[in-house]
């Protein structure tokens, strides 16, 4: 798990919404950095760095450190910051214009997921302010064999975060097989997760997958989900890519997103 998060911002209030997520899970996980980066061209890097200056006065508990990157790109920045960092992860919001350097935080999300191997953390503009619940429980997405790669580094953030490891698929409401037989659907995923864990599982229907993850949600509560991208889920017809964006965007916790195949 990860030694340190990244944090990138744009000058925006709503870029700022994943520095509060990174303290809690820094605290959770231990011995884990966080570093808050923004991305600069040369002409409004003295007021960036008064604004990180700032930030971190606000908000700093002892475990912050700041880092500006001269890089006109935000992605590019992202990307040279996480190669920089041993055992990263990034944590970062995926909506805010920043009044500095003025990039979407969504798209930017976009194309980092795009480059890079490694999950990220991303907070939704819905996020609620107490996140964190007790018992904690990653709740990893699953939807068949191009859901696989999600189901690890589920595993691996739950055991870091002492959490409960829930799996959870939704399916439409006509699928007979789920009917007759939830609990063997997730057979595949079991064996992928590996016996030695305990798991809970949760079969859920709905014609809406991306609606039906956020309301289990809120109803468990999650801890944090965990989902990947263009993967296709069995029943539901829906592309997991968009499912994904859409979960995020209106989730009530941080979602752990890995690429998919």
């Amino acid at each position: 798990m990860p030694k340190t998060l990244i944090v990138p911002v744009d000058g925006s209030e709503a870029s700022e919404l994943a520095v509060p997520v990174a303290q809690t899970l820094a605290g959770h996980l231990g011995n884990c950095d966080i570093v808050v980066l923004a991305a600069s061209l040369a002409d409004d890097e003295k007021s960036l760095r008064r604004y990180l200056d700032a930030l971190v006065e606000r908000v700093d508990t002892g475990v912050i450190r700041t880092e500006l990157v001269q890089e006109p790109v935000p992605a590019d920045a992202i990307v040279r910051a996480l190669e920089n960092e041993s055992d990263a992860v990034i944590c970062m919001a995926t909506h805010g214009r920043g009044r500095l350097t003025a990039p979407v935080l969504g798209s930017v999300a976009t194309e980092v997921l795009r480059r890079v191997a490694t999950p990220l953390v991303l907070v939704g503009p819905r996020c609620e302010p107490v996140w964190w619940h007790d018992p904690p429980r990653v709740v990893a997405c699953w939807s068949g064999a191009p859901s696989n790669p999600v189901l690890l580094p589920a595993r691996g953030l739950a055991e870091a975060l002492r959490s409960e490891l829930w799996i959870e698929s939704v399916f439409h409401p006509l699928d007979t097989h789920m009917a007759e037989n939830p609990h063997g659907e997730f057979e595949p995923a079991l064996e992928n997760i590996g016996p030695d864990v305990e798991v809970h599982l949760l079969p859920l229907s709905g014609e809406y997958p991306a609606g039906v993850i956020v309301s289990s949600a809120r109803e468990l509560p999650a801890t944090l989900l965990a989902m990947t991208t263009h993967a296709r889920s069995g029943i539901a017809r829906a592309a997991l890519g968009s499912v994904t964006m859409d979960v995020v965007h209106r989730s009530p916790c941080p979602v752990l997103v890995v690429r998919g195949p």
